[in-house]
Formats: C-alpha cells, structure tokens, sequence
C-alpha cells in the first residue's frame, strides 16, 4: 500500500473512532432511555466497532447492519429533540457512509 492509501485509511478510522464515542455518549447521557436499554444501546455500537475493524468478516458485517437498524428503531420511539435522537440522525448516517459493507 501506499502511503496515501494508509493516510487516508487512518483518517477514516480515526472518523468513526470518533463517531462511534459521540453515539456512546449520546446513549450514556439519554434521560430517555432505561438502564437496559442504554446497555443494549451500547452493545450496539460496540458491534459496529468490531465490524469496521473486521471488514472482511461478513458475520459480523450483518450484525452491524442489524445493530444499526435496532439503534435507528431504538430513536424513532424518543422525543425528536433528545440527544441520542438526535445523534443518531447526524451520526449513524455518517458512520454508515464509513463502512462499505453497509447496504
């Protein structure tokens, strides 16, 4: 590879890093949601994580296509205006255009 390529490469992980931080701590900081359902939450992303670092893994590829489904069920039923209902709306769909392996 070259060194734009792993440049690039890296800049993209860093992103979703990132990403991936402010979705958790939208779950943490939800008032809305119950103790289990911020852990399920959590569990989600941390699915999607270990996915982006297997890409090649199509198991875990799904599991990451369902967890950003749940997540994105999980807001519909919150108020618009919370944190995580809004995090969702601006950082899944960046996290998705991260991830080639989602549809």
């Amino acid at each position: 590879m070259n060194k734009n390529s792993d440049s690039s490469k890296d800049n993209k992980n860093d992103e979703l890093k990132t990403l991936l931080q402010e979705l958790m701590t939208a779950i943490e900081s939800e008032n809305e949601l119950d103790k289990d359902k911020k852990a399920d939450a959590a569990n989600k992303v941390k699915t999607i994580s270990k996915a982006s670092q297997n890409p090649e893994d199509e198991g875990l590829q799904k599991k990451a296509s369902r967890a950003i489904k749940l997540l994105e069920t999980l807001t519909k039923g919150l108020e618009p205006a919370t944190k995580l209902a809004t995090a969702c709306k601006i950082v899944l769909l960046k996290i998705i255009s991260l991830l080639p392996f989602i549809p």
